[in-house]
């Protein structure tokens, strides 16, 4: 298969742009899948379009209100039970293709192109309507397979058993989607057992999913909980220059996927039928004692000024404390992009020119932190190293393309510069790919501003060159002055300077001596 290349863009919004080298020409493409994909908006498949230009064609998908798959998963541990429910979820989409009269050989199973919404098991995959498939049906069923081991790196306990299980359904070649989604099934009803019999709740109010309980969705729904957790999406570029967002401290002690915060389990309902029971209870003696005692229409005029001015009090009162509540917990980031729920439409884009893709795209693209694809003979624990993804050619570049502006190679010592509140530090780069956000693992540098996202900037090293990309965060990132698209790598060379969560954020300049 030719090399697929990805870039980013804000033209409608967020998207990400695949083409390939050589290109994708028209007649490559299955005209029975343009028309389903044209005419239905499909489950768990990216909002689609694509356009076509001096004979290339270019995809484009929305991806705005999502944020890409490996950053949440590089944010949280992630259970069991929640491991095998994105698993079916994955199973689910590649099953509902078929449905559609789609083909899972077309999903692109890779990392870098699976994306989820505000829960974790909201899967959405890029689809490519190539004749030939983008994979053949044995390279399909190794990369699902890649997909399921390389997850089980942010899983804790890890179950080897029913990771056996799960790989043992590769045995025959072919995609065994049916037979996985059976075991997931299972695997999930018996995980939920477990996880209830050690915390004493009885079965009959378990709502555990039998192998058997109708549909996957259904399924997922049972086991589903509420995924609070403080992950960072995609940033609005209206923001940018204002007031950077706080959030709350990272909790020291972990938290699994779908464990609700003891703040918001604490938290009593309350419900505004008590302030107005409290109103009518007040202009009712209002009434009662200085109109009714003595009816006269000066009497009648300040009793209804009375109520209104209580009414106006009640009102700003109540007002005022969903504000406090609203500054002191925030229990759930909300998304910045508008989420798309159907697909893009065609009809402004059968033409488009050069000069409209040109300044929205990049020269480069950067890598992905990944774990190894290794696990032992037993399948019961799984390398918990990172590693790197070979990085993705670029959308425009051309074969003899290799400076990089203002890049220089990396031979020499660099190192970030840090100015924040008048003072200055110098932070050593010594990974190459070296993150910067507020969490305290994971990262280079743990970033204590307020407004930076967890995982907020990643600076690697591509082809000898740096390249810098913001990992889709909450209040976005400057870089020289202007905003980085979400993703999208950008080259960084000496002297250049970026502003995390505003231009009143920390300051990082690369250094070199």
């Amino acid at each position: 298969m030719e090399k697929l290349r990805i870039d980013f863009a804000m033209n409608r919004g967020h998207e990400m742009l695949i083409d390939r080298k050589p290109p994708i020409e028209r007649h490559e493409l299955d005209e029975l899948e343009l028309n389903m994909l044209r005419q239905r908006s499909i489950p768990y498949l990216l909002s689609w379009d694509w356009y076509e230009l001096d004979g290339k064609v270019t995809f484009r998908y929305a991806i705005n209100g999502s944020k890409l798959l490996l950053h949440r998963l590089q944010q949280d541990t992630l259970s069991m039970k929640h491991y095998y429910s994105l698993l079916l979820s994955l199973t689910d989409a590649l099953m509902e293709c078929k449905d559609y009269m789609l083909r899972p050989e077309c999903c692109l199973l890779d990392d870098q192109y699976i994306f989820v919404g505000e829960r974790l098991e909201d899967i959405r995959l890029a689809y490519i309507p190539l004749k030939t498939g983008i994979d053949s049906t044995s390279q399909a069923n190794n990369s699902l397979m890649n997909l399921i081991v390389r997850w089980t790196a942010y899983v804790e306990p890890l179950d080897g058993s029913g990771l056996k299980q799960l790989l043992h359904a590769f045995n025959a070649g072919n995609l065994p989607l049916t037979r996985l989604r059976d075991i997931l099934l299972k695997l999930i009803s018996k995980t939920a057992g477990q996880a209830e019999q050690q915390a004493g709740i009885p079965e009959q109010q378990a709502g555990i999913v039998g192998a058997g309980s109708g549909s996957l969705r259904e399924a997922q729904a049972e086991l589903q909980t509420p995924i609070v957790s403080q992950s960072e999406h995609s940033l609005d570029a209206v923001r940018i220059s204002g007031p950077a967002r706080t959030e709350e401290d990272q909790e020291e002690t972990p938290r699994y996927w779908g464990e609700p915060e003891e703040e918001e389990q604490q938290r009593p309902a309350r419900s505004p039928w008590v302030a107005g029971a409290l109103y009518v209870l007040l202009a009712a003696l209002i009434w009662r004692f200085l109109y009714l005692s003595n009816p006269t229409n000066q009497r009648m005029l300040l009793s209804l000024a009375l109520s209104l001015i209580l009414l106006a009090s009640l009102v700003y009162l109540w007002r005022r404390r969903s504000q406090l509540l609203m500054t002191s917990a925030e229990p759930v980031d909300e998304e910045l992009f508008e989420l798309h729920s159907g697909p893009l439409p065609s009809s402004s884009w059968p033409s488009v020119n050069s000069s409209s893709i040109e300044p929205n795209t990049t020269d480069s693209i950067g890598t992905y932190s990944v774990p190894p694809a290794r696990m032992d003979d037993s399948m019961s624990n799984a390398t918990r190293g990172r590693a790197m993804v070979p990085p993705t050619m670029l959308l425009g570049a051309s074969e003899t393309e290799g400076d990089e502006g203002d890049v220089k190679p990396v031979g020499m010592t660099y190192w970030l510069q840090r100015q924040w509140n008048g003072k200055e530090e110098r932070i050593e780069l010594k990974e190459d790919c070296f993150k910067i956000g507020r969490a305290n693992e994971g990262v280079g540098y743990e970033e204590i501003a307020e407004g930076v996202s967890r995982l907020h900037l990643e600076i690697a090293i591509v082809e000898q060159h740096y390249q810098v990309k913001d990992l889709g965060s909450r209040n976005g990132s400057l870089l020289n002055g202007k905003l980085m698209i979400p993703y999208k790598s950008y080259p960084f060379g000496e002297g250049d300077q970026i502003h995390l969560a505003g231009d009143k954020g920390p300051m990082y300049e690369l250094k070199c001596g």
